[in-house]
């Protein structure tokens, strides 16, 4: 009997190892079938059941339009919320067109699920942002120069005309008697200025500020004031001319004045030997330089008799100006004395059709009329020639008295 319960026991321990290796493996099967399911398919199957699901949304609430009212308690401001949620924008227009017509607020549902909405799409943003690799850009930038500074103007992007990247933060900035280290970042876009000056620069007495539209300034002061650079950059250690580096031209031309000034003034101390003339330079030579400037001045000089002359043309010109302008307003005044006339003339005419007069009396008033402006421009023509003949009269009388008071006064000096 014992032999035989060890047997049966036996029987069913082997049949439930079999069973539970069967599961093991068939679990196993699953597994790697689920395994091999890439995330297209997934995504696609997702998708397919996220447009079924919005399509028979959508055919509940089309539903409503063949009858006259929506039923109250079948659209809520939540179902919107949802909708959003679950990203089907088709069926949440439709919710918000049936919320209008049951007159429900729904603004308060709508901004909190918009804010959340906004909330993960800038998380997602800034995941994006730092996933791309960084950029190290060479800024753009523009110089002038001053007899005592020199000044940079630094827009962060590649060229000058293209858009600047707003909100840049200064991470380095150093100055050094001859060079300038500029770094500035804003996310991924890295900003870097390195230059090597012609000369040097005294960085205590230099600054720099950040603007607020994608620029920086920086005010590089001169070590060696009163002088000229012939170019910003030493050639040696940047021999070829950066694309990105422009002059200033609209800062240089305000400063172009002074260094002209500053040139004739050193020209002015060589001639008078107050520059860098040598010491031992002999006096004699001061001498005929300053003669030959007092000779200049005396030919400079204008005589009594020339001011003179140069008054009474003076005053021939002004009472020429006055007579023209006295002839101008006389025509000005005459002009608006034949359009009042003509525009009277005009009236009459209108009158005359409003009346029915204008048929029997026209040929008649045309004649008339004819006659009229016939006379008038004859007075203008005649009024004008008078006021020129009596200007060129004036202007010979004048001139003539002139030519006979200069022997007498030539006579008297």
């Amino acid at each position: 009997m014992m032999m035989g319960a060890v047997g049966q026991f036996i029987t069913r321990a082997c049949l439930v190892l079999v069973i539970f290796s069967e599961r093991i493996a068939l679990n196993y099967a699953n597994t790697q079938e689920i395994m091999m399911l890439t995330l297209d398919n997934v995504l696609e199957q997702t998708e397919a059941m996220q447009e079924s699901m919005e399509g028979e949304c959508l055919s509940f609430l089309n539903g409503f339009e063949e009858e006259k009212e929506i039923p109250s308690g079948v659209v809520h401001p939540k179902h919107l919320t949802q909708a959003m949620r679950r990203g089907w924008w088709s069926c949440a227009h439709r919710i918000v067109e049936c919320l209008a017509e049951l007159d429900l607020s729904f603004e308060n549902d709508f901004n909190l699920e918009s804010r959340s909405v906004n909330v993960h799409l800038n998380k997602l943003k800034s995941l994006v942002m730092s996933a791309k690799k960084t950029q190290d850009i060479s800024p753009a930038f523009q110089w002038a120069q001053s007899p005592d500074e020199i000044y940079l103007n630094v827009k962060f992007a590649h060229k000058l005309d293209a858009p600047a990247t707003i909100n840049a933060q200064k991470d380095e900035i150093t100055i050094t008697d001859n060079r300038l280290v500029f770094r500035a970042s804003q996310d991924h876009k890295h900003f870097k200025l390195d230059l090597t000056f012609w000369g040097e620069v005294d960085s205590e007495r230099s600054s720099w500020k950040m603007g607020s539209a994608g620029t920086a300034s920086l005010t590089l002061r001169k070590r060696a004031a009163g002088d000229k650079w012939p170019a910003l950059l030493d050639p040696e250690a940047t021999p070829e001319k950066p694309a990105n580096m422009h002059i200033w031209w609209s800062m240089q031309e305000n400063f172009d004045e002074k260094f002209e000034s500053m040139w004739d003034e050193k020209d002015e101390e060589e001639e008078e030997g107050k520059g860098n003339e040598k010491k031992d330079k002999p006096q004699k030579e001061e001498t005929p330089k300053k003669k030959k400037k007092s000779s200049k001045k005396k030919k400079k000089e204008v005589s009594p008799e020339d001011k003179e002359f140069r008054r009474q043309m003076k005053l021939l010109d002004d009472e020429l100006r006055a007579e023209k302008k006295k002839i101008d307003e006389e025509m000005a005044a005459k002009k608006k004395e034949i359009e009042a006339v003509i525009r009277q003339r005009k009236d009459q005419l209108e009158k005359m059709k409003k009346d029915g007069t204008f048929k029997m009396e026209s040929g008649l008033n045309g004649k008339m009329q004819e006659e009229k402006e016939a006379q008038l421009n004859q007075e203008a023509q005649q009024l004008k020639q008078e006021a020129q003949q009596g200007g060129d009269n004036t202007m010979e009388e004048e001139h003539g008295e002139q030519q006979e008071d200069q022997p007498q006064k030539k006579n008297e000096l």
